[in-house]
């Protein structure tokens, strides 16, 4: 191969690792519940609800309550859950 050639290749394999690194750090760094260290006012997480309904769910931790707010399809709001009051089980 003509030193031209190779210089193509090589750049060509280089921008091809960049690329994949690239790849590997955008699927890597998604948006994660992360669990605050410390004293926090509010617990927030999400879930999946069904095929195309999404829920977030945010605990009130100085009332002890839950409101659930659910998400259609293409994030449009479908409802919100009243907020509730939890009590802990006698006996646990």
């Amino acid at each position: 191969m003509k030193r031209k050639e190779k210089l193509v290749v090589y750049t060509l394999i280089g921008l091809n690792l960049l690329l994949l690194g690239m790849l590997v750090h955008v699927n890597m760094s998604s948006a994660n519940a992360q669990q605050i260290v410390g004293r926090a006012d509010y617990a927030v997480t999400t879930g999946k609800i069904d095929n195309d309904v999404d829920a977030v769910f945010i605990f009130d931790r100085g009332n002890q309550k839950l409101s659930v707010v659910v998400l259609g399809k293409n994030a449009k709001l479908q409802s919100v859950a009243p907020s509730q009051v939890l009590t802990p089980r006698k006996g646990n």
